[in-house]
């Protein structure tokens, strides 16, 4: 099993064991959808669109009381990796999915939304490590995005472990085959966990210390789209201010 840290303390990339690396947003990517999102984390890049809350197109499907969340995963034929040969049948990105749902569905205030459906479709451009946790970011940024009511703002984050302390966002040459990988996702304000996937095993000893360490990523990952997303909202309001401030004009 390869070691992330060094003897000093540090990783390859230069980064210590409690620091995430540098991530870039961009919103309304696609603009016939309700709500989009580029999410750049990394090497690891993702498109996320939303649409919805529309009528569900198959009706067995339908729920009176609440909606239900669809999401699908897809990856560049580009990424120049080897993960782009799987399809969007192959287990893992299956399982994904799977995930997201679960997790959307716990922080999506669906009782506003009955008898609706949610899309989210996730297409992943390159992938250089902690993939489900920045597929989960991009898709609650772009969920809001939408409009779409939400309990809190959550944020993802993949941790390892290594030299006995957990290692956040995780890039690709860290993540080992044979290492443990845990994936959070989380509502930091009530420290509530909506999502949690596990690769390998990992001894018991080591799961709180992982999971501290995951909670001090997922705070620093949720500042960096509380401030992404305020940003994008005070622009949308600067422009319609401006809109309706330009003098009219008189033919």
């Amino acid at each position: 099993m390869t070691e992330i840290l060094s003897e000093f303390g540090f990783r390859r990339d230069g980064r210590t064991a409690d620091q995430v690396r540098n991530a870039t947003v961009r919103f309304n990517c696609y603009p016939n959808a309700d709500g989009s999102v580029y999410w750049e984390q990394g090497n690891t890049k993702v498109l996320c669109a939303v649409y919805g809350p529309h009528e569900p197109r198959q009706r067995g499907r339908t729920l009176e009381d609440r909606s239900f969340v669809n999401c699908l995963f897809s990856t560049a034929l580009f990424s120049g990796t080897e993960q782009r040969k799987r399809q969007r049948g192959d287990r893992r990105s299956h399982d994904n999915e799977r995930l997201i749902e679960n997790a959307m569905e716990s922080v999506i205030v669906t009782t506003l939304y009955p008898r609706s459906q949610i899309d989210i479709y996730l297409e992943i451009l390159t992938m250089d490590g902690s993939t489900l946790a920045t597929c989960f970011n991009a898709a609650a940024l772009a969920v809001a995005d939408a409009g779409i009511a939400l309990k809190g703002m959550p944020a993802a984050v993949c941790v390892g472990f290594s030299e006995d302390q957990g290692c956040i966002d995780l890039c690709g040459r860290e993540e080992n085959a044979n290492s443990p990988r845990l994936t959070i996702g989380a509502l930091v304000e009530s420290e509530s966990m909506v999502l949690m996937n596990l690769e390998n095993c990992m001894h018991q000893d080591n799961i709180e210390k992982m999971l501290d360490s995951a909670m001090h990523g997922a705070v620093q990952i949720s500042g960096l789209m509380r401030t992404a997303l305020m940003s994008h909202v005070r622009g949308a309001f600067d422009r319609v201010e401006r809109a309706f401030a330009a003098p009219a004009v008189v033919s």
